[in-house]
């Protein structure tokens, strides 16, 4: 009975509200018809807004009920905090723990070989940070390895980036079973993160798999995330896209292609145009760069395409295919498709665009 007189209510509002005409339930709909109803009568336009407003926040817009922590905006305050979050700077020490990471490991000074030569070719500003990640990559390598039996010895050329004592952790650490029961619980859980994330062997990387799933945050963060656990650091997790982005040839295209997939993970109804401008600074922008470098050229002048000169000598190119004939009889005799002061090109051009035409839209054998 109650049933029945709640749909009762509820149709009687959306009568008044919509009339006899059409039902627009869609967010920009139902606010147009209630700001008009609100200009003639606001307290009818009060009276339906509170008997619809269960309705609609259970059948018609049920993402009203999202709590703003669980969206992108969250996400995006998570990241900016991350570096003074009690609960990461937390965990990160239990892991080096779990791991037999000694505390003055992998923390450079300005003394270190390997600091002076970073520091001839960066920033003074970006000497630690930099002489930190060569380190942390080195260290996070030789456990890589030795965790999956790859035994590896410590050369000469390499011991001005990790000293004994690192190499010793890092072979030690890849036999941590991180499923014993004296691991502290969160530890224990296999990860289910994308490879090689997803239940790894490597005992630094499950931990920092775990980290990012215990603390919801994308996994781009797992390379800054690793090298800060290595570190302790907290300067490697500052700054990190909450957009998670990444690029990949696709299967699509033909090999002779050099066009990359972008794929952004992460979009919900609170992302904006600067978060789009963002991507294409930090990501598009510099693969663009790259390619032109690797061509040694940019695209402009003659290297690019003139859609609209192509288009207008299509019917000339369709009219050679019809009858067969070559470009020399083709401009000798162009018929009626052919019209100088539609065209406005010398005969250098028309051979040039044709011939571009040919190359264009000839399907392969």
């Amino acid at each position: 009975m109650k049933t029945e007189k709640s749909k009762e209510i509820v149709e009687q509002a959306l009568k008044q509200l919509y009339g006899d005409g059409m039902r627009d339930l869609t967010s920009e709909g139902y606010q147009e018809a209630l700001s008009k109803l609100r200009a003639v009568d606001l307290a009818s336009a009060r009276r339906v807004e509170r008997a619809l407003a269960t309705f609609l926040k259970d059948r018609i817009f049920p993402l009203r009920k999202r709590d703003w922590v669980k969206t992108s905006q969250g996400l995006r305050a998570r990241l900016a905090l991350l570096p003074e979050n009690p609960y990461v700077r937390q965990d990160v020490k239990i892991v080096r723990d779990m791991l037999g990471i000694p505390d003055n490991q992998i923390k450079p000074v300005p003394g270190d070989p390997l600091w002076k030569d970073v520091s001839r070719h960066t920033n003074p500003e970006n000497v630690k940070r930099v002489t930190e990640e060569i380190m942390a990559a080195r260290w996070h390598a030789v456990h890589i390895q030795e965790a999956n039996s790859e035994k590896i010895s410590q050369e000469e050329e390499t011991a001005g980036i990790i000293s004994e004592p690192m190499f010793r952790s890092a072979v030690a650490s890849a036999h941590v079973d991180l499923t014993h029961t004296r691991i502290t619980a969160w530890l224990r859980e296999a990860p289910s993160g994308p490879p090689p994330y997803d239940s790894s062997a490597v005992p630094l990387d499950w931990a920092v798999a775990r980290m990012v799933e215990r603390h919801r945050l994308p996994w781009s963060a797992v390379s800054p995330l690793t090298f800060y656990t290595l570190t302790e650091n907290s300067e490697h997790v500052a700054k990190i896209a909450f957009l998670s982005v990444t690029t990949s040839y696709p299967y699509y295209r033909p090999h002779e292609t050099d066009a990359l997939t972008l794929s952004v993970e992460g979009i919900d109804e609170y992302i904006t145009q600067d978060d789009w401008d963002n991507v294409w600074v930090r990501y598009i922008k510099p693969m663009q760069e790259l390619q032109w470098n690797k061509r040694g050229m940019m695209p402009k002048g003659r290297r690019t395409v003139d859609i609209l000169r192509l288009g207008k000598l299509l019917p000339l190119y369709v009219r050679k295919i019809k009858d067969k004939t070559g470009i020399k009889q083709l401009l000798e005799n162009p018929g009626d498709e052919f019209d100088k002061r539609v065209f406005d090109m010398d005969q250098e051009t028309i051979r040039r665009t044709i011939r571009e035409l040919e190359r264009l839209l000839r399907p392969k054998a």
